[in-house]
């Protein structure tokens, strides 16, 4: 990632290239939040978002360990009957993301808070965030340079969002991972996506509505 100097003098128009909907090794996670909006926008029950979800297992290897994936991955991953994944939207064998059509975003009102961040990343510091440039587009977005001087307040509302959002996607892991019982039906997809989409931080526990 690259630090930004200054936000007020930070360039960037999409060019709408559709390369951060077809990057293959990118995931694009999702928070309870993004599961209520799915539902709501595409109208479904939240068994339905299955069609559209994935849970991918990143496995360690010489060059990166668990920490590191934990780092570079910033959402949790979920404890499933089938051992520990990573959910985000499903990809088309091209490597697409599934809502990516003629290259355009068909569920773009109510696309995931990550793809909004987009080409910025946010971390809390002390009381405060930093912004960065995401690695992949740094090196591959078109969008960055071009265009008129980014709305600073903009980002960072939508920066101070996602922090929310990964907060509470963290409290939702701690509740779904530490839940007692041995039982693995218990950690069914169609159980974890319905209970996401329920999920309302408040103390570390779930909250339905």
């Amino acid at each position: 990632m690259g630090m930004i100097a200054s936000l007020s003098s930070f360039h960037f128009h999409c060019t709408k290239c559709g390369a951060c909907c077809s990057y293959p090794g990118l995931i694009v996670n999702v928070t309870p939040r993004d599961m209520r909006v799915l539902v709501k926008h595409l109208k479904v029950d939240a068994s339905a978002l299955l069609k559209v979800l994935a849970f991918y297992q990143v496995e360690p290897d010489g060059d990166i360990d668990e920490s590191a994936i934990q780092e570079r991955m910033v959402f949790p991953a979920l404890k499933t009957h089938k051992g520990m994944a990573y959910l985000g939207l499903l990809k088309q064998a091209s490597g697409q993301c599934i809502f990516l059509k003629d290259n355009k975003c068909s569920i773009y009102p109510a696309r995931p808070r990550i793809c909004q961040t987009f080409p910025f990343t946010f971390k809390k510091s002390g009381n405060g965030m930093t912004t960065t440039i995401a690695k992949f587009a740094a090196s591959s977005c078109p969008g960055i340079g071009q265009g008129e001087v980014v709305n600073v307040e903009k980002v960072k509302d939508t920066g101070r969002s996602i922090l929310q959002e990964i907060d509470e996607m963290l409290a939702f892991a701690r509740w779904w991972n530490n839940r007692p019982g041995d039982d693995l039906d218990q950690f069914k997809p169609v159980l974890l996506v319905s209970e996401m989409v329920k999920f309302k931080q408040g103390a570390g526990k779930q909250s339905k509505k």
